[in-house]
C-alpha cells in the first residue's frame, strides 16, 4: 500500500478530520511502518502452526451449569400486589 501524503489526506477527508502538513507528513511515515511491518508479517510461514483459542492455557473457566433457587414461584407471587392463576397482574398500559 502506498502511503503517500494523499492517502493520508484522504483518510483525514474520511475520518472528518484536518491535518496540518508537518501532521500528514508523520502520518505518512508512520503508516508505511505499520506496512513494512505487516509485510513482514504476512511473509512468515504460519501453516504449521495449531490455532489458538486463546492466549492463555485456560481449560473452561466456567462455572458447572447448577439450577439453584428452582422452585420459588410461590414465594415471589406471594409479595406481587395482584396476582391471578399463578401470574402477575399489572395495569393495562395500552387501552
Amino acid at each position: 500500500m502506498n502511503s503517500d501524503r494523499k492517502t493520508i489526506q484522504y483518510v483525514a477527508n474520511l475520518a472528518a478530520i484536518h491535518l496540518t502538513g508537518a501532521e500528514e507528513i508523520q502520518y505518512s511515515r508512520d503508516l508505511g511502518a505499520i506496512m513494512h511491518y505487516m509485510e513482514q508479517l504476512m511473509a512468515i510461514d504460519t501453516g504449521d502452526v495449531k490455532p489458538m483459542e486463546h492466549v492463555l492455557s485456560i481449560r473452561n473457566a466456567l462455572r458447572e451449569d447448577a439450577a439453584v433457587n428452582d422452585d420459588c414461584r410461590d414465594v415471589l407471587l406471594a409479595v406481587a400486589p395482584k396476582t391471578e392463576e399463578g401470574c402477575y397482574l399489572v395495569p393495562n398500559v395500552v387501552e
